[in-house]
């Protein structure tokens, strides 16, 4: 059996799965952020590029942050309530940014939020995997597939969704897709 089927049969255990979809549509709003975040500081608020740098530096210093929180806390309490909260944490930010898609500060904010919340999430969401599993390299890579498959589809789903709606209905949906999941994973896990 090769080590990529062993590690989507990972997958069949429903603890495991729900922790990678949750995974993937948190991953999911990191592209859309990504591709689109730009777009709109530029043809909304005229920022240049060094502006929209540093709108992204703050989000990815909130990422660090958030990373070494959510690992020592993940290390000290429950992993389960850490992801949990950090996904939650995603979803509030990116459903602000659905209102906030209009404000330039509160939606540097809410991205910035965004960051410590996936920081929180990503350590103790593939550490549990891991730990359930047994199996380091099938569970990284498992958790990592259902991530990059996430990143493969979301900029062409949010692209789609806003040449036909708008930057309000593409975060809505981003943040609503988390919120199920994190349902999910709180059945589930």
């Amino acid at each position: 059996k090769s080590h990529a089927l062993a590690a989507l049969a990972l997958l069949k255990d429903s603890k495991t799965a729900a922790t990678c979809l949750l995974g993937a549509a948190v991953f999911a709003s990191i592209y859309i952020f990504a591709t689109f975040l730009p777009i709109v500081f530029h043809e909304s608020y005229g920022l240049s590029s060094t502006y929209i740098g540093l709108a992204f530096l703050l989000s990815g210093i909130m990422l660090l942050a958030g990373t070494f929180i959510g690992g020592r806390l993940s290390d000290k309490s429950d992993r389960k309530k850490v992801f949990i909260s950090g996904a939650f944490i995603a979803f509030i930010s990116v459903l602000l940014s659905a209102f906030w898609a209009d404000a330039l500060y509160p939606l540097i904010a809410a991205y910035a939020l965004f960051g410590f919340g996936t920081g929180l999430f990503f350590p103790a969401a593939r550490v549990y995997v891991i730990e359930r599993t047994h199996l380091s390299a099938s569970a990284n890579g498992a958790f990592n597939f259902s991530l990059f498959t996430a990143a493969t589809i979301a900029p062409i789903a949010g692209g789609m969704i806003i040449e036909n709606y708008n930057y309000f209905t593409l975060f809505f949906v981003a943040s609503s897709l988390i919120l199920v999941m994190v349902f999910v994973a709180l059945r589930k896990t």
